[in-house]
C-alpha cells in the first residue's frame, strides 16, 4: 500500500468531535450559513472503513474509503481532504449542477 494512503487512513481512524460545518451557496446566490456542534457530537472513521456519528441528536454509520492524501468516499460522495493532522480534520464536498454549485466544509478536532 501506498505509504500516504496509508498515513492518511492511519490519521482519520480516531473518534473526531465535530466542530461546525459550513454551507457555502455559490450559484444561484452567494449565502453562506455555519452549524455548530453540540457537546458529545463526533465522527468515528473506524477501521472496518464506516463512520460512525452521531450529531444534531442523531446517529448515522456511513461507508469511507480513502482514495488518495487528498480525497476519500463518503457514502456515494468524493470528498476532498482541506486539512489532516494529528488534531485537526476538515474535507469538503463540493458539488456542482446545471443549475446550483455549492460546498459544504466539516471542521472536526480531538
Amino acid at each position: 500500500m501506498d505509504t500516504a494512503l496509508l498515513d492518511t487512513e492511519l490519521k482519520m481512524r480516531q473518534k473526531w468531535d465535530f466542530d461546525h460545518s459550513v454551507l457555502n451557496n455559490f450559484v444561484p446566490a452567494a449565502s453562506s450559513d455555519t452549524i455548530y456542534g453540540q457537546a458529545g457530537d463526533y465522527f468515528e472513521f473506524k477501521a472496518d472503513n464506516y463512520c460512525y456519528a452521531f450529531y444534531g441528536g442523531l446517529y448515522d454509520t456511513v461507508f469511507y474509503k480513502v482514495l488518495s492524501a487528498s480525497s476519500f468516499r463518503f457514502g456515494g460522495d468524493t470528498l476532498s481532504i482541506a486539512t489532516l493532522t494529528t488534531s485537526k480534520f476538515s474535507f469538503i464536498n463540493d458539488v456542482k449542477t446545471d443549475s446550483s454549485h455549492y460546498n459544504n466544509v466539516i471542521s472536526l478536532s480531538l
